[in-house]
């Protein structure tokens, strides 16, 4: 709560075995999690990344889980390269949560930036790569452009 993030990251990743099931990811915050909240924060995040993983996440906030935001700024300018799965999202590189922890959503936020993304087998979106945002009461899908500030721009 109340934090202000920068953080920027160029990475490669090789695998010499490809045909492994081998998994990497890199985020602005937070890697994994399963019950993070984040609240009246500003998260600014560069990323430069390419991996031949067989799956790959990459996100501004949260590379696989569950996250809640609230009332924060999230600028982002994100580059995912890669050859095997690709979970890219903005926000959520790829959505995760169990059914006894509440969903992930996100109120009242700015989300501004780019995604440039080189994948063939990949998930990308301008929130959540692969998953969803939910209300957290009604377990209902979020209109997550009724609810925050979102201008970002996938290529």
């Amino acid at each position: 709560e109340n934090c202000v993030v920068n953080s920027s990251f160029d990475i490669t990743v090789t695998h010499e075995n490809v045909n492994v099931r081998n998994i990497s990811g890199v985020a602005g915050l937070i890697g994994y999690s399963l019950d993070a909240h984040i609240e009246s924060s500003e998260i600014n995040t560069q990323i430069s990344y390419t991996a031949n993983s067989y799956e790959s996440f990459t996100a501004a906030v949260l590379g696989v889980g569950n996250v809640r935001i609230y009332t924060c700024t999230i600028l982002l300018d994100i580059s995912f390269t890669g050859d095997g799965y690709g979970h890219t999202g903005s926000v959520i590189g790829m959505e995760r949560t169990p059914n006894e922890i509440c969903l992930a959503c996100m109120y009242d936020s700015i989300v501004s930036g780019k995604l440039n993304i080189d994948n063939p087998y990949g998930y990308a979106w301008g929130e959540v790569g692969q998953g969803y945002l939910y209300d957290p009461e009604t377990r209902e899908f979020l209109d997550v452009h009724q609810y925050n500030s979102i201008d970002v721009e996938t290529q």
